[in-house]
Parts: C-alpha cells; sequence; structure tokens
C-alpha cells in the first residue's frame, strides 16, 4: 500500500471516489481484475478495498450523511444471521446444535449459517439433519459449503438436503477442479458454469460471489449462474464499495433478487441499508480487518478542502 499507493493518492482530492478507484485499479490490475506482473493478488485487493472504503467513509463524513444516504438510500432494519455449527474436533452433533441454539436465544436472531461438506454428503445431511431438529421449522438455516466439492458431489448433496428447507446453497463448488471431478482440465474448467449447471439441476436457492474477485467475475457468475443470493465481499476480494455499486447495479436488473454481502461492522451497516432487495446481512461477534488510515487537513468542512495528506494501514 505503501510503495504503490501513496504516492497515487498523497494530493488528490478525497471526495473523488470513482476516479482514485479507476486510477488504483489500472496501475495495479488487469482488465480481468487480475494483478500485474510481481504484484501479490490477495494484498492487491485487500489494499484496493481498504482504501476505497477509507475514501467513501471520508466522502459521507464530508457531507454528514450515512453511506446509506450518500448513495440514495434510506437506512431501515435488515434480518440478520449468525454463524455457528462449525468444525471442532471431537465435538459432538448434538453439543453442536446446543451451542447453535443458545446463540440464536442469546441474540434473538432468526437465522442461522452453518459449515458442511468437509466429509462428504452424508455427513453432511447428518450434520443438517441434527441441526434442523434442534432449530425447529420456524428459524431459517443456510449452508457454507466453503467450495468442497465437484458440480456431481454438490449436486448429490442438494438433493440431500432438499428435505431440511434451506434458505441457501453456499459455494458448493470449488473454484479449481477437484479431485474425482469430470472437469479434470483446468485450463477448460468454468467456475461459473458449472454454478451455473448445478442451479438448474437443485431447488434450493444458490448463494454465491464472497470468493469471485470484482466486477468480471462478478458479472459472469450473475449472466452464467443467476444466484438468488449475492454475496460480494467487501473487504476481500470486490474491489470496495466502488464496485459493490457496479454488482449491485447489474442484480437489481437480473434475475439475481436479494444481495447479502460480508462487510465489518462500520461499513456493513450502511451499504445493506442501501440496497433496496437486500435480504440478509451476516453479524460479526468480532472481526479484525486490515483498513487504510486516510489524512486530509482538519479544515476540510470549512475550507473544502478535502486532498489527501497521508496514509497508514491500521487494524479495527
Amino acid at each position: 500500500m505503501h510503495e504503490l499507493f501513496t504516492p497515487l493518492l498523497v494530493g488528490e482530492n478525497a471526495l473523488h471516489t470513482r476516479y482514485l478507484w479507476e486510477k488504483l485499479f489500472q496501475a495495479t490490475l488487469d482488465s480481468e481484475g487480475e494483478p500485474k506482473s510481481g504484484l501479490n493478488p490477495a494484498a492487491v485487493r485487500g489494499a484496493l478495498c481498504a482504501v476505497d472504503l477509507a475514501l467513501w467513509d471520508i466522502k459521507a463524513k464530508a457531507a454528514n450523511v450515512s453511506v446509506c444516504e450518500l448513495l440514495g438510500g434510506k437506512p431501515h432494519p435488515v434480518p440478520a444471521y449468525i454463524q455457528k455449527g462449525f468444525y471442532v474436533p471431537g465435538e459432538s452433533l448434538n453439543k453442536m446444535a446446543d451451542e447453535a441454539v443458545r446463540g440464536l436465544e442469546a441474540g434473538g436472531y432468526r437465522y442461522l449459517k452453518m459449515r458442511i461438506g468437509r466429509n462428504g454428503t452424508r455427513e453432511a445431511r447428518e450434520r443438517v439433519s441434527v441441526m434442523r431438529e434442534a432449530l425447529g421449522d420456524d428459524i431459517g438455516l443456510m449452508v457454507d459449503v466453503n467450495q468442497a466439492w465437484h458440480l456431481d458431489e454438490a449436486v448429490e448433496g442438494a438433493k440431500a438436503l432438499e428435505p431440511y428447507n434451506l434458505t441457501w446453497y453456499e459455494e458448493p463448488i470449488a473454484r479449481k477442479p477437484q479431485t474425482g471431478s469430470p472437469s479434470q482440465s483446468a485450463e477448460n474448467f468454468d467456475w461459473n458454469g458449472e454454478l451455473g449447471e448445478l442451479a438448474g439441476r437443485i431447488s434450493i436457492p444458490l448463494a454465491a460471489g464472497e470468493n469471485h474477485k470484482g466486477l468480471y467475475e462478478c458479472n459472469e457468475l450473475i449472466v452464467k449462474a443467476k444466484p438468488k443470493y449475492m454475496q460480494l465481499d467487501l473487504i476481500k476480494m470486490s474491489g470496495g464499495l466502488s464496485e459493490w455499486i457496479k454488482v449491485a447495479s447489474i442484480c437489481s436488473r437480473s434475475v439475481t433478487h436479494h444481495f447479502s454481502n460480508a462487510t465489518p461492522p462500520a461499513a456493513s451497516k450502511s451499504t445493506t441499508a442501501m440496497a433496496a432487495n437486500t435480504d440478509l446481512r451476516r453479524v460479526f461477534k468480532k472481526t479484525t480487518a486490515r483498513m487504510a488510515s486516510i489524512r486530509i487537513p482538519q479544515t476540510m468542512a470549512g475550507s473544502g478542502d478535502s486532498r489527501i495528506a497521508s496514509m497508514g494501514v491500521s487494524s479495527s
């Protein structure tokens, strides 16, 4: 961030979010969102997200409104979900479910997401069966496969889970071909195409997008797979809020009806409320994110001076 982004940003107007995003993108990434030669992919995307979120925060504070209102939205409450049901060594399924129920009751939540997929489709069904029995029929239940399966496994898993009334089926197919996959060649593997084929063969709503890289991959995902739940991650792969706005616009024109984002608390309150078709928001109990710290003159509000004076990195 210091070596690449600071020289490009210092002296620029922090309110020019779109211009600065394009400037940073063109300096570090190609047209498909891949880092240019010699750059670390995760570091570049993470830094771009961090800077973009900081710039939008400055812009909203300068206008004395929330980011939601800055983008033309009206802040409003949205349902939230918690994450339980992780893989814990030595933990029984009953204990897993009991902990989930306690978490729901403690926070008054009505939705819960759990992990499956690590040990195949049969074990996944056992986990979901125990969880659903503990939760009852009135709690929304989602599953995250964490890209553990290939297409045939994902279809088999979805069929096995149909009786449990799942809200969504998240990231069931891996980005790269898995052992046993009919698509063995990495060169010919079409991740979004396989997600689209999966969506056409199952009845549980598909959720995806958390690990898609910005507008290029998200657009392809929407066109080919039409996930009902789009989950662009503002702090990891997406390119920040500026790119989120573009993807949200595509979602509003497609059959992707809901936009569920994964962001740290400071950003998620405004961005979730801004999307009129948002359905669920993830709740973070604890989070540590690397964020950009951008300093502008203290007289900005009075003088209109919004030039970037310095940059840093902080944890929040």
